[in-house]
């Protein structure tokens, strides 16, 4: 797919997957009892509007993986106290895995498979007000 995606779209469409997942998982498993989500087991499967993702806990979060397309969603050190929470690097893995190039945010273009470039972007948002810092510098909540 070479065509120039919208990008809060396409933010927006990873954000509600994420949040839904997050829920779907503790309503599971239950609340997380503690930052490292001890309750959680290290793999399991998840469904989630008629689809199963297969779910693999790693550090502080789980990676989400769609088992009809391969699609990845990765939930990091926000999974507990911010699930809307997103970052650089798991922007790249989920749009790489939707194999969207770019991302066009007002007259700017960018490369949705580079780290920089989405760290970039979303910098572009919270200086314009669409996004608000986590508590970790490199993480945003969007505002839609």
């Amino acid at each position: 797919m070479n065509e120039v995606i919208e990008a809060e779209a396409a933010l927006q469409e990873y954000v509600a997957i994420q949040e839904k997942l997050c829920a779907a998982l503790f309503s599971k498993y239950g609340a997380a009892q503690d930052r490292f989500i001890t309750n959680i087991p290290s793999s399991g499967l998840l469904k989630l509007d008629d689809e199963v993702w297969n779910c693999k806990k790693h550090g502080l979060g789980v990676e989400f993986k769609r088992m009809s397309d391969l699609v990845i969603v990765d939930v990091h050190e926000h999974i507990v106290s911010c699930p809307a929470c997103v970052d650089p690097w798991r922007l790249v893995q989920y749009l790489e895995t939707k194999h969207i190039r770019k991302l066009n945010l007002g007259a700017k273009v960018f490369d949705a498979q580079d780290k920089k470039s989405l760290g970039e972007m979303l910098d572009e948002l919270f200086r314009v007000g669409r996004a608000v810092r986590c508590e970790s510098g490199n993480a945003f909540v969007l505002k839609f």
